[in-house]
């Protein structure tokens, strides 16, 4: 991912806690090391929960660039098991935000180091690259996209599905026309 701004967003269902402390709904990050904590070449982006209190899982974004930047555990981010939430985080220069429910839980603001550097590692649902913090439980409707969305278009995101979610509209162009000139020679 090589833009300095975006959007991650998906419904989930928790199942259980599972045996991570910090599962992930939705990650592109640079691990080298199992801690996570120390590692000077972290980089990417995690939508994710971390432990509140030590009792409830909380909905938490991580933006890297060598060191992490975690927005602030809140209380109205907490999830429970067999519900489904719609999970969306934005970020951009100085500032990322987590939405739950189309309500905004968490927002941080600062001179963050973005852009985000480019990541090789594959952008994973349900866990990390390195083979731990797996999810427990259901993730549908997974979107990536290269800038933060406003709120009112993540609320409209919760409401459409995925039929109507285009980049650009199909009318008239080139795929929809060669499209429609086999299907008649077909």
């Amino acid at each position: 991912m090589h833009e300095s701004a975006g959007t991650a967003e998906c419904w989930f269902l928790m199942k259980g806690e599972g045996i991570s402390t910090a599962p992930r709904l939705i990650a592109k990050e640079l691990i080298t090391n199992d801690s996570c904590d120390c590692d000077p070449g972290r980089r990417g982006f995690a939508l994710k929960f971390r432990k509140h209190g030590g009792v409830k899982l909380t909905l938490q974004l991580s933006v890297e660039q060598g060191s992490r930047k975690n927005n602030d555990p809140n209380p109205e981010a907490e999830v429970n098991n067999d519900v489904w939430y719609h999970a969306a985080g934005t970020w951009k220069e100085g500032e990322h935000r987590v939405y739950l429910n189309g309500k905004l839980v968490s927002e941080d603001k600062g001179n963050q180091a973005l852009p985000l550097k480019d990541v090789d590692n594959d952008l994973r649902i349900g866990g990390s690259f390195a083979g731990f913090r797996n999810f427990h439980g259901i993730i549908d409707e997974v979107r990536i996209w290269n800038r933060a969305l406003p709120v009112n278009e993540i609320k409209d995101n919760m409401k459409l599905g995925f039929g109507p979610l285009l980049g650009v509209s199909p009318n008239g162009m080139l795929t929809t026309t060669w499209g429609q000139i086999k299907a008649r020679f077909e």
